[in-house]
């Protein structure tokens, strides 16, 4: 029979020996007669601290039922080894704390709403790394959980916050070429894709949609936008072999022209010659403004 099992009164040492400073939660003492016997239990402690921890105590008994239950709740604490401890203290300590044996062992599934631009933090080999260190650290499976779902709340959060900036950047730079290019804006916007379509890649419009510079995305930045329209008007304006041997006109004459002719056409009743002259006039205005 163990010592906490016997119903024996302890000696004067066993009594001296409890070291009791405060009473454990959930289990008050009770409170201290007033009224006690000449023969107090507590006269044979000399001690003048550890009587004052006597005082908290009626009996024997109860001093008994306390330490036991202190002693119940230090058998369950988990103690971190010293320096000195050796490769089994520390495997057994980071069990006893809930640390998986492999990194393997952790369980972790991502948000399932995840947009595009997280979707590299949310794949298995982002995860998997995350494992590695986790347990490298010494983390529990509910301490990973809690900070990778941390984790994704706030690239989300930074994320929504990239989101209002790029189309507050594209709405500012969008204002500023109305107020350029006023009437043209329409003309020299399709000019600026028709120059980016034709002469930039299949690669280009996607590069230039993750590409930014100061919070824009390359393909909605002014000075992309500006650029591409120049390059288009120029190949629109290039001067085209219209009129005969040795004149010409440019692009934007050669549309004039067709207009009138067309007007023409219409007024003297040839309803054939003004289809002709306006389909012409369509292919012209595609390549000049990026549409028929």
């Amino acid at each position: 029979m163990s010592d906490l099992d016997s119903d024996s009164t302890p000696d004067e040492a066993q009594v001296a020996a409890v070291d009791v400073v405060e009473p454990v939660e959930g289990m008050e003492p009770p409170a201290t007669s007033e009224a006690r016997t000449e023969l107090d239990w507590r006269d044979t402690v000399a001690d003048p601290d550890l009587r004052r921890q006597l005082d908290r105590y009626n009996s024997v008994e109860d001093l008994t039922r306390h330490n036991l239950a202190l002693r119940r709740r230090l058998s369950r604490a988990v103690t971190p080894p010293d320096g000195d401890a050796d490769e089994e203290e520390l495997a057994e300590f980071r069990t006893r704390m809930g640390v998986p044996e492999n990194p393997a062992d952790y369980e972790y599934d991502p948000p399932g709403d995840l947009p595009d631009y997280l979707a590299d933090a949310g794949n298995e080999d982002e995860i998997a790394e995350m494992f590695e260190v986790s347990h490298a650290l010494g983390l529990t499976q509910a301490q990973l959980s809690g900070l990778l779902d941390w984790r994704f709340e706030k690239l989300s959060e930074a994320g929504e916050q990239l989101g209002h900036q790029m189309t507050r950047a594209r709405e500012e730079a969008e204002q500023g070429l109305r107020r350029e290019w006023g009437r043209d804006y329409d003309r020299n916007l399709n000019l600026s894709r028709r120059a980016l379509r034709d002469f930039g890649g299949e690669g280009l419009p996607e590069f230039l949609s993750r590409a930014r510079v100061d919070g824009t995305q390359l393909g909605n930045h002014a000075e992309i936008v500006r650029w591409a329209a120049n390059v288009g008007r120029a190949l629109s304006e290039a001067t085209l072999e219209f009129g005969g041997e040795g004149g010409g006109m440019s692009s934007e004459d050669r549309r004039t022209q067709l207009t009138q002719e067309i007007h023409d056409a219409r007024a003297a009743g040839d309803g054939a010659r003004a289809k002709e002259l306006d389909a012409e006039r369509r292919t012209l205005t595609g390549r000049l403004y990026g549409k028929e």
